[in-house]
């Protein structure tokens, strides 16, 4: 075997590796949250890997239900939900971790920080992932609803992603580990965010 095509199967296999260890330690957040949040075992490729996992589902998610429901769909219908995931969840979150470490006269790493809520989105991208595989197999078996009930069934799988991931339980403990903070301070943190994200949703239809 010539030096080129060893150096390259060498190469895919460290790649493939790597990915391993990767996998691996994504399933040691699912099933041993709080000791993978509170160790050092969390790597900025797992936090990259699900973070990115999260924002193809969450496209894939949006154009399979426009196909459930028939409803148009543009580009920017498409592009908003990612905009929000990753700004507004990842930066956001980190940001609140990071100044409530400081608020208590702490002086968090951001870094880890980032690293650590990234990971906390692994709930939100397994439910994610869980309503695209019940719209697909919908859509392939021929199942139908009203928009209501799929709208019901979407948000459902969506409020166990959000009360486990972002801005839930697992966003709790990288706030705790991250931002260096008590964990009732941590968890108290998530429980505002997730009573505003309560809120923000019934609002529309109290108004009405």
């Amino acid at each position: 075997m010539n030096g080129p095509v060893r150096h390259q199967m060498d190469g895919r296999s460290r790649f493939g590796e790597v990915l391993g260890a990767s996998f691996r330690r994504q399933k040691g957040i699912l099933l041993h949250a709080r000791g993978m949040f509170g160790g050092t075992e969390i790597r900025a490729l797992d936090a990259g890997m699900i973070v990115a996992g999260l924002m193809l589902l969450t496209a894939a998610q949006k154009l399979l239900f426009a196909a459930q429901t028939r409803a148009p769909v543009t580009f920017l219908d498409v592009l908003q939900p990612l905009f929000l995931a990753v700004l507004l969840g990842w930066g956001g979150l980190s940001s609140i971790a990071y100044y409530a470490g400081r608020a208590v006269k702490r002086f968090p790493d951001f870094t880890r920080i980032v690293v650590l809520m990234g990971a906390a989105a692994l709930p939100l991208a397994l439910a994610t992932l869980t309503s695209v595989l019940i719209t697909l197999a919908c859509l392939i078996l021929g199942v139908k609803g009203s928009v209501a009930t799929w709208q019901l069934v979407h948000t459902l799988i969506a409020a166990v992603g959000l009360i486990f991931g972002w801005p839930g339980y697992f966003s709790a403990l990288a706030i705790e580990s991250g931002g260096q903070i008590k964990r009732t301070g941590a968890l108290l943190i998530s429980l505002v965010l997730l009573a505003v994200l309560a809120i923000g949703f019934a609002l529309p239809y109290i108004i009405k």
